[in-house]
């Protein structure tokens, strides 16, 4: 019941917003798509690992180009923006994969990875629309409800494009159908979901002219751990997971389908019994919900069947579900207020460059043995969480 409530007491715009992302979450299951077609038409693990670092610098040049334009406009138009840009990206994965071009798969690998420059819109239209005083709730059912669609319509998914058309051209026809679906959704970004304001690249801004800041010993020990994830999480990207489950282990896309629905079960279900949980041990939530991401990750390196995968999916998301929180609490005690967007932007920064360069190592990695980046992502997450136990932490 309590959950009920705390759903109708959201506003308008939070509730809306959170079930856009329900509508979206199925047309990601292109993330495993297109690797998938990938490896169907030739190429290696590592060629497509090439291919998505490539992309993604191409990408992020073209960013810093238009770069000064992005803040622009309020949040609705930006989303749509990248709608558009998504659409664009899988008609091109179309004529690509159709034509078995390299080069248009890099150009479409490009297109997409520049719609990440408009994300930023999404930050500030949760900012604006989830309240200060209930936001924490907001955001578990940000994880609830998409989660849910996930585990719902990804099996589906995976059944129709792995059982019943498995063939390149039922695929491809997939790929025409997402891209139709990616524009349908851009008017109602502005006939049905809220409109908001906000500042796009306010965090840019404040950081432009104080990136010499001397930087406090907390949040670089709390910084370095949190950049540690995103590489443990940017090294078994989709190419990963989709090269272990179908290239190493026989299965298709249908088992791609089961692997995530175990993902958005466990994480649904994990955040609704986070809302009626906190703790004040905060650095022991965190290493306990960060050792079972450990044990997942070597469950997944040591797997001799698909099952057992599957379990690592499991493990792996309730982890993230009882760490997350109280990482970004952490990470967020060690900075100061006036010094955020200096201490935002240095994180961001770092991050993109391991966006970029980490596709090309997961893909070198996993051409020695498919498994393998589990294995480091393993090892980042240990080192993560001894960066965050030996971070000073006031509240703990």
């Amino acid at each position: 019941m309590k959950l009920l409530v705390t759903w109708s007491q959201l506003p308008k715009s939070a509730r809306r917003y959170i079930l856009y992302h329900c509508m979206v979450t199925p047309l990601l299951f292109t993330w495993y798509l297109i690797p998938y077609l990938m490896f169907q038409s030739g190429l290696e693990v590592f060629e497509a690992g090439f291919l998505f670092t490539l992309g993604a610098l191409f990408s992020s040049i073209l960013t810093l180009i238009v770069g000064r334009f992005l803040d622009r406009g309020e949040p609705n138009v930006l989303i749509a923006v990248s709608h558009i840009i998504d659409g664009l990206s899988y008609m091109l994965y179309f004529f690509a994969f159709s034509m078995k071009s390299s080069w248009l798969i890099l150009l479409a690998i490009s297109v997409n990875k520049f719609s990440g420059a408009f994300y930023p819109a999404y930050a500030v239209y949760e900012y604006v629309a989830y309240p200060s005083e209930i936001r924490d709730v907001a955001f578990l059912w940000h994880n609830i409800l998409p989660f849910t669609s996930q585990a719902i319509t990804y099996p589906i998914i995976g059944f129709i494009f792995g059982v019943l058309f498995p063939t390149i051209e039922g695929m491809l026809a997939g790929l025409l159908i997402v891209s139709f679906l990616t524009f349908l959704i851009i008017p109602l970004l502005f006939t049905w979901l809220p409109r908001v304001k906000g500042d796009v690249v306010k965090e840019d801004k404040l950081a432009s002219g104080k990136v010499f800041i001397k930087l406090n010993k907390s949040f670089i020990l709390a910084g370095s751990a949190y950049l540690f994830l995103i590489f443990a999480d940017y090294i078994v990207p989709p190419l990963v997971l989709v090269n272990v489950l179908t290239e190493f282990f026989g299965g298709g896309l249908f088992e791609v389908g089961v692997y995530e629905a175990i993902v958005g079960v466990t994480l649904a279900f994990s955040s609704i019994l986070l809302l009626k949980f906190r703790s004040k041990r905060k650095k022991l939530m965190l290493t306990l919900g960060y050792l079972l991401v450990f044990l997942a990750d070597t469950v997944m390196f040591f797997s001799f069947n698909i099952y057992l995968t599957f379990l690592s999916a499991f493990l792996m998301s309730i982890g993230g579900a009882i760490a997350f929180p109280y990482q970004r609490d952490i990470l967020y005690s060690t900075i100061p207020e006036e010094f955020k967007g200096t201490y935002m932007g240095v994180l961001s920064a770092v991050s993109k460059v391991i966006g970029i360069v980490s596709p090309l190592i997961a893909g070198f990695i996993a051409s020695i043995h498919a498994q393998l980046p589990y294995a480091l992502s393993a090892l980042l997450v240990v080192f993560s969480i001894l960066l965050f136990i030996i971070t000073p932490y006031e509240n703990e």
